[in-house]
């Protein structure tokens, strides 16, 4: 059982850490954007990364995948499409 919640941190912290490294692709990427058209892909693109993060790390906690969706359901209300 030990054996199984240290891969599931491990395999989920991973998770969080390309979500992150993605996070930051995406905000060099707006950062270098020179239409208005790519500047909000690449911001709406930023903030999905950074919600899949928060969702990770909701499940790192609850290790439940519906009690991880409801605790961020209020954090990004209107947030993200």
């Amino acid at each position: 059982m030990e054996k199984m919640r240290s891969d599931l941190e491990h395999d989920v912290g991973r998770a969080i850490k390309l979500e992150r490294e993605a996070y930051d692709l995406y905000m060099e990427l707006l950062g270098k954007s020179k239409t208005r058209n790519t500047q909000d892909l690449f911001s709406e693109f930023a903030k999905q990364e950074l919600k899949h993060e928060s969702l990770l790390k909701a499940f790192l906690q609850f290790e439940d995948f519906e009690k991880a969706k409801k605790r961020i359901k209020a954090e990004f209300e209107g947030f993200c499409a």
